[in-house]
């Protein structure tokens, strides 16, 4: 599937994406785009832990009031826990988990973002080699 048609799949998986939207490990932001631009009402929240490719995400959705970019090195940072203390009702995982280390690492960077999902979020997971999915 063209790297296009998978953001557009993405996006209509999110459902209407009402609320907040979180992408874990956002790398250069082209799914944060899509995603701000389909739910201009919607806050969406970029998370990653390179340094290089947040400045890519910025550059690429400076135009974009409702996206937030946030740069983690411990996926337990205080200052996005409180951003995100209302709940997550979109959690996007595309092409992350394979890159998170196994178990432990998956553990890790979900254990701080699953406590905020409430009842009827979606957790999205994007993969090249299967469509995507949502749980």
């Amino acid at each position: 599937m063209h790297a296009q048609a998978r953001r557009e799949s993405l996006v209509q998986a999110c459902g209407d994406a009402a609320g907040v939207v979180v992408e874990l490990g956002c790398a250069g932001g082209r799914n944060l785009e899509a995603l701000g631009e389909a739910f201009p009402d919607a806050r969406v929240i970029g998370i990653d832990i390179s340094t290089e490719a947040l400045a890519s995400a910025v550059r690429r959705t400076e135009r974009l009031p409702n996206v937030r970019i946030a740069h983690v090195h411990q996926p337990r940072q205080a200052a996005l826990v409180r951003d995100l203390q209302d709940g997550i009702d979109v959690l996007v995982l595309s092409e992350v988990v394979t890159r998170l280390g196994g178990p432990r690492g998956i553990d890790e960077a979900l254990g701080m973002l699953a406590p905020l999902l409430r009842d009827g979020s979606r957790v999205v997971m994007a993969d090249r080699a299967r469509e995507e999915q949502t749980i």
